[in-house]
């Protein structure tokens, strides 16, 4: 029964390995014909990879299994006069399509899987404040009696935050699905000041808290200017979320070997250490000073536009100093004159 069971679940790699042995066979034997069997092996393990997506380690040592007696033959057939030595030429080449092909089916694999992931944990996500609202209006009137007023406007208070959740969450995922798919950013040069000044004012109008512009670049970036101001506004009310009244929000642009450097600090409990690795995966909240639930998208889409942009995005945090981060995006453009003047919300 072990043998029965074995060779089912690996019949395909039991006949991958007869059907090189024979063609190695015939390698071996056929003088001047060695260049077809050496193709129908590599086509074979394609093929057998194509059927049970091997891990890159095991395609490497499938690959390298069937490479090594190839080069030894071609060699032998070499110095029979039978081939000439360009056919050496051909067994690396056809050794890097094969791992080029592997390669590109990783991605694909990759790109499969997150999105499962995707809609694993939003088909969590938008359901649950739904079923909150549900429960809360079911609740209404429960057992025959009348709601009062103080339930009836409880009740529209906790299902008017819970849609509204929901409909960050749609606008998140709607976001990291066009930031994912192949598309091309609608680029202009966007003045780095007028971005920050605008943030700020934006941001001034539903919040006490001090939002200072601590240094200014003052040159153009080549962007797409309605994801950069999304990153920014992000990255603000991440700040916001994570410090206390009479904290302060700091922003700072540089340029930096033709870069955008955008800095974002704030004066908060800080990230953990053992958290910081995980920041900026989506869904995942760290614990917030003010006691809301953020979406859990609002990194992960910082992270998607910096990249989209051929930038990246970083993090410093100390526990009880503060947490700083720092997008950098290429296609900076330095103005004539730089200004230093602070802006204060």
């Amino acid at each position: 029964m072990r043998v029965r069971a074995f060779i089912s679940r690996y019949l395909p790699e039991l006949a991958l390995m007869l059907f090189c042995a024979i063609n190695l066979v015939w390698v071996a034997l056929a003088q001047g014909w060695e260049a077809l069997p050496v193709h129908f092996i590599f086509v074979s393990v394609s093929i057998v990879y194509g059927l049970r997506m091997w891990s890159p380690m095991t395609s490497v040592l499938a690959l390298f299994a069937v490479v090594v007696p190839i080069f030894v033959l071609t060699l032998r057939a070499i110095e029979m006069g039978s081939e000439g030595q360009a056919e050496l030429a051909e067994i690396p080449l056809m050794s890097l399509i094969f791992l080029v092909m592997v390669w590109h089916v990783r991605e694909r694999q990759l790109v499969v899987e997150r999105g499962r992931a995707l809609f694993d944990n939003a088909s969590h996500e938008l359901l649950t404040p739904l079923t909150i609202a549900r429960g809360e209006i079911e609740l209404l009137g429960r057992g025959g009696a009348t709601p009062t007023l103080e339930e009836l406007l409880e009740t529209r208070r906790v299902v008017l935050e819970e849609l509204q959740r929901s409909e960050v969450l749609a606008g998140g995922l709607l976001a990291l699905s066009r930031l994912d798919g192949a598309f091309s950013l609608q680029r202009s040069l966007v003045a780095t000041d007028d971005l920050l000044d605008a943030a700020v004012e934006r941001w001034s109008r539903v919040t006490n808290r001090s939002i200072i512009i601590a240094r200014r670049a003052g040159g153009e970036v080549s962007c797409s200017r309605q994801d950069l101001e999304r990153l920014l506004d992000n990255l603000i009310e991440n700040a916001l979320r994570h410090t206390h009244d009479g904290s302060l929000v700091t922003l700072a642009a540089a340029s930096r070997g033709g870069r955008f450097v955008l800095e974002v600090s704030d004066q908060g409990a800080g990230v953990p250490a053992d958290e910081l690795p995980y920041i900026f995966d989506r869904f995942y909240r760290a614990r917030s000073a003010d006691g809301t639930r953020g979406s859990g998208l609002g990194l992960a889409i910082v992270k998607a536009i910096a990249e989209a942009h051929d930038g990246m995005v970083s993090v410093q945090s100390e526990v009880g100093v503060g947490t700083a981060f720092r997008v950098e995006i290429p296609g900076f453009q330095t103005a004539p004159s730089e200004r230093w003047l602070p802006l204060v919300a």
